[in-house]
Parts: C-alpha cells; sequence; structure tokens
C-alpha cells in the first residue's frame, strides 16, 4: 500500500503499488488477530491502482493486505 485515507464520508480509499498488468487481490479482516477475507480483486494496468472500500463505513476498525 502507498497510502491508506479515511474520507470524509467514511470510505476507506488505498492507493496500491505493485507490477503493471497484473491481478491483486485484497483481503480484510475486522480485527487481530487477523482472520483474512478476501473483499475484492482488481486489475493494476499502471502500477498503481487506487481502490475505494464502500463497505468500510459498518466498521470502526478494518485490517486490509493485497496479494499479487
Amino acid at each position: 500500500f502507498q497510502s491508506i485515507t479515511r474520507l470524509p464520508d467514511g470510505r476507506v480509499q488505498s492507493v496500491i503499488t505493485g507490477n503493471s498488468n497484473a491481478m491483486l487481490w485484497i483481503d480484510q479482516s475486522p480485527g487481530l488477530p487477523p482472520v483474512w477475507q478476501e473483499l475484492t480483486n482488481l486489475l493494476n494496468p499502471g502500477g498503481t491502482v487506487t481502490f475505494t472500500d464502500d463497505g468500510s463505513t459498518n466498521y470502526n476498525q478494518r485490517f486490509y493486505r493485497a496479494r499479487q
């Protein structure tokens, strides 16, 4: 993750860098120790991609990881 920001409306937005044209899997865990659950996957066409978690408004805290 290059950055993670909570937006004014409560959603979380992250900028993720990695290999161009690679698939990324975004996992989330609502607490620690983490119990990872796949949240989504997306293509990273140019090496940097922005992801906004619309469901993050339902949680006080949420942990993320990106897998390639």
